[in-house]
C-alpha cells in the first residue's frame, strides 16, 4: 500500500526505507504541504526475463533482432549480449536504434522469452530475429549504440560475448519501450553481408 513521508529529511536512506520488517513498495515523498518531492519504487515490482538468440542474416541486413513493446506493460532493456562469427575474420558495425513504429513485412521468428522466476507472469512483449529484411522499417528515434564487433573465422576460437550494458552499472533505469509502437533493434546498417556471418547472443529486460 503507497505510504506517504511527511517531511523527509535528505540524510534519509531512502533506498532501504522501511516499516517494521517490510519493505515500501511505493512510496510518495510530500512536504508539509502535501506537495510530492519525489516517488521511489521498489525495484521488485520489476519482472525479470531473458531470452537467446541466434541468427544467420539477409544479404544486405538491416534490423536483425528486435525488442517490440507491450500494450500493457513498460518493457525494460537492461543488458543485451552479442558475439559473432563468419568464414573470413572481419570487424563488423552494428548499431542500436530505437523506433517509435514497429517494422512491417519481412521474414521472422519469436524467441522464446524466460522469467527469472516461476512467480512471475508470463511476458507480454515480442523479441523477433529477421531472416529476411522488413519491408518497411520503423521510424527511428536515433541511434543509442554505434560498435565495431569482431568477428573470427568459424574455425578459429569464438570471441567473447561483448556487453551491452543500458543501465550504465545500474546508475539507470535502462530503454523504457512504452507501448506496443515502441521497438529497440539490433542493426546491420544495410551493409554487405560476410560470408558465413552468425549472430548470437541473449537479452536480459523486464516488465513492470
Amino acid at each position: 500500500m503507497p505510504i506517504k513521508i511527511i517531511e523527509a529529511t535528505s540524510g534519509t536512506d531512502l533506498k532501504s526505507f522501511s516499516v517494521g520488517s517490510e519493505k515500501i513498495g511505493t512510496t510518495t515523498l510530500v512536504n508539509s504541504s502535501g506537495v510530492e518531492i519525489f516517488p521511489l519504487s521498489d525495484t521488485r515490482s520489476e519482472n525479470v526475463y531473458a531470452t537467446t538468440f541466434q541468427v544467420t542474416p539477409p544479404a544486405t541486413p538491416t534490423d536483425i533482432i528486435t525488442i517490440v513493446g507491450s500494450s500493457t506493460k513498460t518493457i525494460r532493456v537492461k543488458y543485451i549480449y552479442i558475439n559473432t562469427i563468419q568464414t573470413t575474420a572481419g570487424i563488423n558495425q552494428f548499431f542500436l536504434i530505437k523506433r517509435s513504429t514497429d517494422n512491417t513485412g519481412g521474414t521472422s521468428t519469436n524467441s522464446t522469452i524466460v522469467p527469472n522466476s516461476s512467480l512471475f507472469p508470463s511476458p507480454t512483449c515480442t523479441i523477433r530475429q529477421y531472416t529476411a529484411n522488413p519491408t518497411t522499417l520503423g521510424t527511428s528515434v536515433g541511434n543509442i549504440r554505434n560498435m565495431m564487433i569482431v568477428s573470427p573465422a568459424v574455425a578459429s576460437l569464438i570471441n567473447g560475448i561483448i556487453e551491452i550494458d543500458l543501465t550504465n552499472k545500474g546508475n539507470h533505469n535502462g530503454i523504457d519501450l512504452i507501448g506496443l509502437s515502441q521497438v529497440l533493434s539490433i542493426n546491420f546498417g544495410g551493409a554487405a553481408l560476410p560470408a558465413g556471418l552468425s549472430v548470437r547472443g541473449s537479452i536480459v529486460f523486464s516488465e513492470l
